[in-house]
């Protein structure tokens, strides 16, 4: 089969911020005054949910009590100005073999998409940090989180981008990085690779066609 078309899922196909993420949601809920500390192991397995405000729904306190809907807009809103704050201070680089995928495309004319549903001010973070002109140019089209009603693992927003590319299943690979993503890309009727970030690493992406170690690997699907 002949892919003509690449669609990245989440931001964590194209770079790491795993550790970002999680040191801005605990920094997020000092900052409105929330006594509960996110532990590591806590927050990697909540990542099976995708969606800031999802997770935050699963905190329980010692006391049983769970946050308000007010606290999470809150804790989510300063979540996202400390992360993007954190990428730009500290800068962030595209995950391995990103940069032979992208060239490699390019001189074949396949197409390439970010089907992400983070927040446009997370998408000019990353960006903007990557001062990587190449990325930005190769995308013919980027997604964010008011694209869709229905979060992954939802399959909505795979089947939106391939409607607006005019694109079938037999014209696309997805990459995604966490089991939530996989499991949209899958149910869309899409080829996934799976390309797990460190967080996610451990856990098993059973519907992936195959789970990839660089993006480098996707150019043997695509010759």
């Amino acid at each position: 089969m002949k892919f003509s078309h690449i669609i990245f899922g989440g931001i964590g196909t194209l770079v790491e911020t795993s550790e970002y993420q999680y040191q801005a949601y605990n920094t997020a809920l000092v900052l409105n005054d929330i006594d509960y500390h996110w532990e590591r192991e806590d927050y990697v397995a909540s990542l099976s949910i995708s969606g800031g405000p999802l997770r935050l729904e699963m905190i329980q306190m010692e006391n049983g009590s769970r946050l308000t809907g007010e606290q999470i807009v809150n804790v989510h809103l300063d979540k996202t100005r400390v992360f993007n704050a954190l990428i730009r201070e500290r800068g962030l680089k595209l995950r391995e073999g990103a940069d032979e995928l992208i060239e490699f495309c390019l001189k074949r004319d396949v197409k390439l998409a970010w089907a992400t549903t983070t927040s446009q001010d997370n998408i000019d973070a990353i960006t903007d940090s990557l001062h990587n002109d190449l990325l930005v140019q190769s995308l013919v089209k980027t997604t964010n989180s008011t694209f869709v009603e229905n979060p992954k693992p939802n399959p909505e927003i795979y089947e939106k981008v391939m409607e607006s590319l005019g694109i079938t299943v037999n014209d696309v690979i997805a990459i995604e990085d966490s089991p939530s993503g996989v499991k949209s890309a899958c149910d869309a009727g899409i080829t996934t690779l799976a390309f797990p970030g460190e967080m996610n690493s451990g856990k098993d992406f059973p519907a992936a066609l195959k789970i990839i170690s660089g993006l480098s690997e996707v150019v043997g699907y695509l010759e």
